[in-house]
């Protein structure tokens, strides 16, 4: 049962990363955002966008590290089998999440795809932080229900997290600026 919630966290911990790549969007946010683009010209909408997409990959960099220290410092908890210090650990990486995903929310994206992506994120991120919770709840009294619901949960979370990536490479295409190309050699 440890290594299962070694698997777990860890698993956890990379869906958690790549999510902080992935910028998503909120419903009202996404429809407020939408008449006010439909006013602007294409390059301005290109250019918010460009700066959105900049804005959330800097806020994503800035998280990563944070992310990985939460989830080392949970690890140690788990890993000193005290029911307290594991419980205390969790309480407080709950906490750090929830600092993480309200400085999400206080990003100002204007651009609607950026704002999904930021959206999407979030769901990702709480997704992580759900099973965490709960693999360690299951740690305490494994059962085979419990594990299956587990298993289930990791496995939506690698499909949210397949999900967000495949959001973040497209907005790449889209908003990321291209690197400059060498010149042709002359013959």
């Amino acid at each position: 049962m440890n290594k299962f919630t070694k698997l777990s966290a860890a698993a956890l911990l990379a869906v958690l990363l790549a999510a902080c790549d992935k910028p998503a969007t909120n419903g009202a946010a996404a429809e407020a955002a939408k008449p006010a683009a439909t006013q602007e010209s294409p390059e301005a909408i290109q250019a918010q966008g460009v700066a959105d997409f900049k804005k959330l990959l800097d806020w994503n960099q800035s998280q990563e590290s944070s992310l990985a220290s939460f989830q080392a410092e949970l690890q140690q908890a788990l890993a000193s089998g005290d029911k307290a210090k594991i419980e205390a650990g969790i309480k407080t990486f709950g906490e750090k999440v929830d600092g993480v995903l309200k400085s999400l929310d206080a990003l100002d994206i204007k651009n609607a795809d950026i704002n999904a992506f930021k959206a999407k994120t979030k769901e990702v991120l709480l997704l992580s932080n759900g099973l965490i919770t709960e693999s360690v709840k299951v740690m305490a009294n494994p059962t085979p229900e419990a594990q299956q619901a587990i298993q289930a949960k990791t496995q939506e979370l690698m499909q949210a997290g397949q999900a967000l990536q495949q959001s973040q490479a497209e907005l790449e295409k889209k908003f990321a600026p291209a690197p400059a190309q060498p010149a042709p050699a002359a013959k």
